[in-house]
């Protein structure tokens, strides 16, 4: 449910070519046992092709046996990917109307980037279909999807003038159209976003910075040695009064462990080795 208690659609069917071409809302008021949603909330427990991913709770022996949620999905999808397969081998999905979770839809998404939002969405679509449904019919629900992109289009144009919202909505519809129009490029969407925000350090760069790091430790772990060497050899000819001992030496050992505690921590990425494992 929203915040103010609203209900969200908690339970969706399976995506097909006939719920891509027939509006939802003809479907769950002219078939509503088939399509249930939050028009028609299902009092008792029951089951269903899929919940969303926002709650739900899965037995340890269907992991086991059907595995983890897939990995080439981003952020949309990979709940209704999982639940199909938990059905084909036998398991049910049950809508249970008694638990109650609150979900800010939208808010680790749309609130970030509304059109990258809306082309991961559409890229987990088109690939959930051609897993589980053939490229014929994932390529049927493209131009389905991009027609209906253009009568949006059109539609909040005519509306924009008047509406802030409508100006922003046809922006998205507008860049959804251009990333399609460039053939739905592995770019555009959430995933890549992310990617930039949060960059990791290749193979290589990360290999750049041990050997620099660990050249640096022995530059400084040699100059430091020498130092100390020489003033020891002062400290040998200094007068000191016999039967005492001069200040003694320190250690090579104590020295690379001042070096190890001095020095600039590495850059972040790249583990540091631990004292005596150079």
């Amino acid at each position: 449910m929203h915040v103010d208690g609203r209900p969200q659609n908690s339970m969706h069917p399976f995506p097909s070519f006939w719920t891509e071409l027939l509006p939802s809302l003809w479907l769950e008021t002219l078939w509503p046992q088939r399509f249930p949603s939050k028009r028609h909330l299902p009092r008792e427990t029951r089951d269903v092709d899929a919940v969303r991913g926002a709650a739900f709770f899965v037995k340890r022996e269907v992991i086991l046996q059907v595995g983890a949620l897939a990995e080439d999905y981003f952020f949309f999808l990979e709940e209704t990917d999982w639940c199909l397969r938990m059905r084909a081998a036998g398991w049910r999905v049950l809508f249970v109307p008694d638990a109650r979770v609150v979900h800010q839809l939208g808010a680790s998404s749309k609130r970030v980037d509304p059109l990258a939002t809306r082309i991961e969405y559409h890229r987990s679509l088109y690939h959930f279909l051609r897993v589980h449904r053939g490229a014929a019919t994932a390529r049927a629900v493209r131009a389905i999807r991009v027609l209906k992109s253009l009568g949006s289009v059109a539609l909040l144009g005519l509306a924009a003038p008047f509406s802030p919202n409508a100006r922003r909505r046809g922006a998205e519809r507008r860049g959804l159209l251009r990333w399609h129009h460039a053939g739905c490029p592995a770019e555009g969407g959430l995933a890549s976003l992310s990617r930039r925000e949060s960059p990791l350090p290749s193979v290589a760069d990360a290999a750049d910075s041990v050997d620099s790091a660990d050249s640096a430790d022995s530059a400084d772990s040699k100059d430091l040695t020498s130092r100390l060497d020489s003033a020891n050899a002062a400290d040998s000819t200094d007068s000191a009064p016999r039967g005492q001992p001069a200040v003694g030496p320190v250690s090579s050992t104590e020295a690379l462990d001042e070096v190890a505690e001095t020095r600039e921590p590495p850059p972040p990425g790249v583990a540091s080795p631990a004292r005596g494992e150079r």
